[in-house]
């Protein structure tokens, strides 16, 4: 019974959200008063009612459902774009201003700084940088600051590995996707989650009797330079380099196809710095 009154308060608070994320970005602020007032009171009618934990958490999922679509129509299929940045700007816009509004009026805005031992929270570094606008955000906000940025990284993350195939296929016209996806990683240090997700698709997409000894061979140059960008030390490289190399090994036209590459000049090099262990020759020979 409690999880059907949740998931019904879950679909109204995020009929309410797609409204408020309408009138932020159009600043119809008289609006925006009128939404935060009435989720406010919805809010409140549950703690009175002794639902608190389940409107918090209603709330919450509506919030984080909105913020990742928001993050799928952003991101979308275009790789030549760097979109990281402008959903943390949105992040800031929208999300954090309406919850900032909502605490104030649910009365849950404790200051990061007012503890009762005196001493300062360990989120309070820096406020002006986390909530721009906002001149003393609470602990409240900063924490939802922080689940909403950690929760954009992963989504964003877990969308760019979904597509890293495609990704590498494109590169390095794809650069600035390479470059979103590491920092989603530095963030969430979700690496094994890449190396699992992109050995799968090669094997099932690239590492087939269909595919030509000669696309295979583009395709690991390609990664070899993509993951270069997200791993300097190319440790990941490695164990993603594996299932290609012993593929490759077992064709009977690789060195041919390799040897073709070097001289037409179409890449058999992952780089210009001439480090060991860059050509494809000396990695599929090992």
């Amino acid at each position: 019974m409690s999880l059907r009154i949740r998931g019904g308060i879950v679909v109204i608070f995020k009929k309410v959200y797609y409204n408020v994320d309408e009138c932020y970005s159009d600043h119809r602020f008289s609006e925006n008063s009128r939404l935060v007032k009435n989720i406010g009171k919805v809010v409140l009618d549950l703690r009175n009612l002794g639902f608190t934990s389940m409107a918090e958490d209603a709330y919450s999922s509506a919030i984080f459902l909105l913020l990742k679509a928001k993050v799928h129509d952003v991101a979308g299929d275009d790789f030549q774009s760097s979109v990281l940045q402008s959903i943390k700007s949105w992040i800031q816009v929208v999300p954090l201003q309406f919850l900032h509004a909502l605490l104030v009026y649910l009365g849950d805005v404790v200051s990061y700084e007012s503890t009762s031992s005196g001493l300062k929270s360990p989120l309070a570094p820096q406020p002006s940088s986390c909530c721009p606008g906002i001149d003393t955000p609470s602990e409240g906000l900063v924490r939802w600051k922080l689940r909403l940025e950690y929760f954009a990284y992963e989504t964003l993350q877990d969308l760019r590995i979904a597509k890293l195939f495609e990704i590498i296929v494109d590169y390095p016209e794809s650069s600035p996707a390479i470059e979103d996806l590491k920092l989603c990683l530095e963030y969430t240090g979700q690496h094994s989650k890449l190396v699992e997700s992109f050995i799968s698709a090669l094997r099932y997409r690239l590492l087939t009797a269909g595919a030509s000894t000669n696309d295979i061979l583009h395709q690991y140059v390609s990664t070899i330079k993509a993951l270069r960008t997200i791993d300097p030390a190319g440790v990941f490289l490695e164990a993603v380099g594996e299932p290609i190399r012993d593929y490759l090994r077992g064709r009977r036209d690789t060195i041919k196809c390799i040897v073709t590459m070097m001289t037409d000049g179409t890449g058999a090099h992952s780089s210009s710095s001439g480090n060991p262990g860059d050509n494809a020759i000396s990695r599929i020979s090992k």
